[in-house]
């Protein structure tokens, strides 16, 4: 699923987290630690990079989740 980086059925700021770490590691010159499966999820905005951007939009996604909505991950991002 599109956003849930650690894959454990919930989108949420941990999600969010591990992005930015990742996005740490690769704009410092380090290896990616992502599977090819988390890159795919991790890329919100489907940019071909992952970066604060897309962290932001798991940290959008969650705030709306938690206040009550219930769009899908990918209609939210399409509304």
């Amino acid at each position: 699923i599109i956003g849930d980086v650690d894959n454990n059925k919930t989108i949420d700021a941990l999600d969010a987290s591990a992005v930015l770490s990742e996005y740490a590691t690769i704009v410092t010159g380090g290896k990616s630690q992502f599977s090819e499966v988390q890159v795919k999820a991790a890329d919100i905005n489907a940019d071909g990079i992952i970066n604060a951007s897309d962290a932001s939009l798991i940290l959008d996604y969650y705030a709306y989740i938690s206040a009550g909505g219930d769009m899908t991950i990918q209609d939210y991002i399409n509304s």
